[in-house]
């Protein structure tokens, strides 16, 4: 398990596009995620002091992030989406990997919409 911090625990995991997944704890970490009913969760997370190879399996976008969190207890999944966009900021000695990802933009953006309208229909 992570290393608790006022009894919270968390876990990130990244699966790739092959299917293949790695998971952190204990890292210094920090996410926000935002939630509006009128558009898709979005994440946006920050990975202090990830090695080389840490850094190189998360670089893909389009791989799936799962963030999972609790307090003293059993882990549960407070984000689940596919990663937008990888950078990487050196901030004193810190080097953080700073990951955006949204829940189900990939559908959204991929989707297609068929639309048949009758004889005499207005816009």
């Amino acid at each position: 398990m992570s290393r608790p911090l006022f009894g919270r625990e968390y876990r990130l995991t990244v699966v790739d596009q092959d299917g293949l997944g790695h998971f952190w704890e204990g890292l210094r970490s920090t996410f926000q995620i935002k939630l509006d009913g009128r558009k898709t969760p979005t994440a946006r997370l920050e990975i202090y002091n990830l090695n080389g190879t840490s850094r190189e399996l998360v670089k893909a976008s389009g791989d799936r992030v799962l963030v999972e969190a609790c307090y003293d207890g059993v882990l549960s999944t407070v984000f689940t989406g596919e990663i937008a966009r990888v950078t990487v900021e050196v901030r004193g000695a810190d080097v953080v990997t700073v990951l955006e990802a949204g829940d189900g933009e990939r559908e959204a953006r991929d989707s297609r919409i068929s639309l048949s309208l009758g004889v005499g229909s207005t816009s």
